[in-house]
């Protein structure tokens, strides 16, 4: 039988929202909705970052993708925290998993000299209609003395704690 008890251990302390990327060019883009808006992620609140990156619709593909660190949604202090190298991510629901520690993201934050309060990724597509989707586990989230806007009880507001205008 069927428990009725709901527990959400998992989600209490990992967060996976899944986005879709829609550059529209062939240059790298930050991961966006290609309006005014790019998705973020506070550094603050994570010990860790995985991105699953899978094609949605496919004419040549992701052919590159990095987890950077920024200072704003527009990308201002952009540090490449790691990068996949070259891909040829080219088939519909193929995936690729890159992730990072928050000590990795401190080092490069610490060698570029400035304050990179947020994370996100930045996708390079061969065609500017390849579309894809994006999701992004964070782990665990810290809650200790978090404050602020888009936070209730601990958990993050998808649209404060990940929208920015850019």
């Amino acid at each position: 039988m069927t428990s009725a008890v709901t527990v959400g251990r998992i989600k209490a302390t990992h967060d996976c929202p899944v986005f879709l990327h829609v550059p529209n060019s062939t240059s790298a883009t930050l991961l966006g909705d290609n309006s005014s808006k790019t998705y973020l992620r506070a550094t603050r609140d994570i010990q860790g970052l995985r991105v699953v990156v899978s094609p949605t619709a496919v004419t040549t593909g992701v052919t590159k993708v990095e987890i950077v660190a920024v200072a704003d949604g527009a990308g201002t202090g952009l540090t490449v925290v790691k990068d996949s190298g070259a891909l040829t991510l080219d088939v519909v629901n193929e995936n690729y998993s890159l992730e990072v520690t928050a000590d990795e993201i401190n080092q490069a934050v610490r060698e570029n000299g400035v304050a990179l309060p947020w994370v996100t990724v930045r996708i390079t597509c061969g065609n500017s209609s390849d579309r894809c989707v994006v999701a992004f586990l964070a782990f665990p989230i810290r809650f200790g003395g978090i404050t602020g806007a888009g936070f209730t009880m601990g958990v993050p507001a998808y649209n404060t704690d990940y929208l920015a205008s850019s």
